[in-house]
């Protein structure tokens, strides 16, 4: 099974089952289109760059102070809200996707050749795809607030910039292989 987020002017996810079957996935508007939209569509509401997003995470987890969920700055209400979004989006894909991925009724093997994913690895991939990463680890990876999770789901998640390359080469493996 998989399952990929990946984090770019739209946010999309994609799954898969045990069995290699695609489940279906979801496409919806990335971080900095929301910020944007906000900004844009509204006369009071400041622009808030990609830079800034990336250096306001980065402050998050050097200091070890989350951003609040009443934040006291225009900016920082803007950011929070868009990451809450993100993140119980994300925990509730990743909950569908467990359920269905890996329930008893699908527990068939999967195709030779092929890795089973048991440790349940989310992967995140493009431009936002670090921001995601951290939004979807238990507690939100301290980039914002979070009551301590409630289910054990039990899953990892990793980014992976360089996802496409991958699976290029392994459609060219596979095409190499075919011809044999």
């Amino acid at each position: 099974p998989a399952l990929v987020f990946d984090g770019g002017t739209a946010t999309t996810y994609s799954a898969t089952n045990c069995e290699g079957k695609v489940l279906g996935g979801g496409i919806g508007p990335g971080i900095q289109s929301k910020l944007q939209s906000m900004s844009k569509d509204t006369d009071a509401l400041p622009n808030i760059s990609a830079l800034e997003v990336k250096e306001r995470v980065k402050e998050t987890e050097n200091s070890g102070k989350p951003l609040p969920t009443f934040a006291r700055s225009t900016k920082e209400a803007m950011m929070v809200d868009v990451f809450q979004e993100f993140a119980g989006k994300g925990k509730n894909v990743i909950e569908r996707w467990i359920e269905h991925a890996y329930s008893n009724d699908d527990k068939k093997q999967p195709p030779m050749g092929t890795k089973y994913n048991e440790d349940r690895i989310v992967t995140c991939t493009g431009g936002d795809g670090d921001i995601f990463c951290e939004l979807l680890q238990p507690c939100h990876g301290g980039v914002i607030e979070a009551q301590p999770a409630g289910n054990n789901l039990n899953y990892q998640v990793r980014p992976n910039k360089h996802l496409i390359h991958y699976g290029i080469s392994a459609i060219l493996n596979m095409q190499v292989l075919a011809r044999r």
